[in-house]
């Protein structure tokens, strides 16, 4: 080591910490090793005094003490997740309220600690005042219902998009890695199948798929479609002899259609009042989900097949029904058991979103 170094910042190295340590145990004082190396005093004792904690001489880790104790980290997340405006404000301003002396940097770790990250809030049409009142009140009708109650609703809905790709394990950064990319034709774009389902309990289910509609504009599904094609077509096989058996649609324009609501009052089905902007409500969006993953999984090759129109659809076609049958009975029965847990969540939430 030079008898004289220029004073600078940069950390010694394991030699010359050495060569330091070296020095003052020959006897030279601090202020004289110093002097002569030109490190700073406070350095040469530094490097002395922590010389028998350094495995040879290497540097000590870099630690220093956690800002925040446990309390401290219960409170922030409680008063990030408080209501709609905490979980929306900007970090900054959550960072001046909570706690000024924390930095930013730390406020991100300690809610990534907990899972606590910002996400683009989900899409939901807007509820206004009417509608909530309409899903509270359906809520305490249905409030003591049971099990065995929920069984005897048969659930429907319409589904158009069954054919997707498949999800995997990797990191935001391995994105457009060869092994994480799903090729894809234009089946997606091009390729709509429209299709009818409904289940309920005592292993009631229910699919076909529906054609568009030529006296309509657009050519698409019409209430006009869905009434010959799918309630004349099952509910018959269902619903007939068994009077206490009740029938659930949603809302939506196509399930007003006069002549459908005729047929249904002319049949003695009894139809659930359903409330508004209520498919988070309807178990049958999860049977939807599920049929989606086991097209999926028996035939992964419909997401990228090429050739005629017409082929394409019947393939389409013969999958999914392939897929319904596969659907499991207790995945079923699961969904109709959480129905009171999700009654009373939208009571908890005034009618609002659950």
């Amino acid at each position: 080591m030079p008898t004289q170094r220029k004073t600078n910042r940069h950390e010694l190295t394991p030699i010359e910490r050495a060569y330091l340590v070296g020095r003052h145990d020959a006897g030279e004082s601090f202020g004289h090793i110093s002097h002569e190396t030109g490190v700073p005093k406070t350095t040469v004792i530094d490097t002395f005094q922590n010389a028998t904690e350094r495995k040879n001489t290497l540097s000590l880790p870099r630690t220093r003490p956690r800002m925040t104790d446990a309390r401290t980290d219960r409170r922030l997340r409680r008063d990030t997740r408080r209501n709609a405006s905490t979980r929306r404000i900007p970090l900054a301003e959550l960072q001046a309220n909570f706690q000024p002396n924390l930095s930013r940097r730390t406020i991100q770790r300690r809610l990534h600690d907990s899972y606590i990250q910002k996400w683009l809030a989900k899409g939901h049409p807007k509820l206004k005042a009417e509608h909530k009142k309409a899903r509270y009140q359906w809520a305490c009708k249905y409030q003591l219902w049971e099990e065995k109650d929920w069984e005897r609703v048969l659930w429907s809905d319409e589904c158009e998009d069954l054919v997707r790709g498949q999800y995997g394990f990797r990191t935001p950064q391995e994105k457009w890695d060869q092994d994480c990319i799903e090729p894809c034709g234009d089946l997606k774009k091009d390729i709509k199948i429209m299709f009818w389902g409904c289940f309920g309990g005592r292993a009631m289910m229910g699919l076909t798929d529906l054609p568009g509609d030529p006296e309509s504009k657009r050519g698409g599904v019409t209430g006009r479609i869905i009434l010959e094609y799918a309630l004349k077509k099952i509910l018959p096989q269902i619903l007939d002899g068994h009077p206490d058996l009740l029938f659930m649609q949603d809302g939506a324009k196509v399930h007003q259609r006069k002549e459908l609501v005729v047929w249904l009052k002319e049949k003695g089905y009894e139809v659930m009042v359903w409330p508004p902007y209520s498919p988070d409500l309807n178990p049958i969006e999860h049977v939807w989900a599920e049929l989606k993953k086991l097209v999926y999984k028996l035939h992964p090759e419909l997401y990228a097949m090429e050739g005629p129109e017409a082929t394409i659809i019947e393939k389409i076609k013969s999958a999914v029904y392939e897929a319904w049958e596969q659907i499991s009975d207790q995945f079923l029965y699961s969904l109709i058991d959480s129905m009171k847990a999700w009654v009373q969540a939208v009571k908890r939430a005034g009618g609002g979103y659950t």
